[in-house]
């Protein structure tokens, strides 16, 4: 007799999402559209990383405009399980990139807080802490 396939998931696997109305007798496997997260000051957040940082394919309409696309990746709240594609600002990148060299922070799970721009700065500072 064959052995019954486990249904928990996979170490490292991203949740399964949370969809609501989603009609009896069926479970969401995977999300293909991902809502944007965008973090804000002062809101902390239990972020878990699911895949490596990229760029964007999405750039932006104005030509005039010299920015490169943003840096995103896939996260899950770990409060709310909620899957988000993050919109990864660029000192937080730096951070993860520096202390995680060769994309480790994949599979962790972090504090993260959005602190108000220092005088004088252009950027943002960041609370970034390895949880459990």
């Amino acid at each position: 007799m064959a052995a019954k396939k486990s249904k928990a998931p996979k170490p490292g696997a991203s949740p399964a999402p949370s969809v609501a109305g989603l009609p009896e007798g069926f479970t969401a496997k995977r999300s293909v559209i991902l809502p944007t997260l965008s973090l804000q000051v002062g809101q902390p957040r239990v972020l878990r990383f699911n895949d490596a940082m990229r760029q964007s394919t999405i750039n932006d309409p104005d030509p005039k405009k010299k920015m490169k696309p943003a840096t995103i990746c896939g996260v899950t709240d770990v409060q709310s399980k909620e899957n988000y594609n993050m919109i990864v600002p660029a000192v937080l990148e730096s951070s993860l990139k520096e202390g995680y060299p060769g994309d480790t922070y994949v599979d962790k799970t972090f504090y993260v807080l959005k602190k108000p721009k220092r005088a004088g700065k252009r950027y943002f500072d960041f609370e970034l802490t390895e949880v459990e």
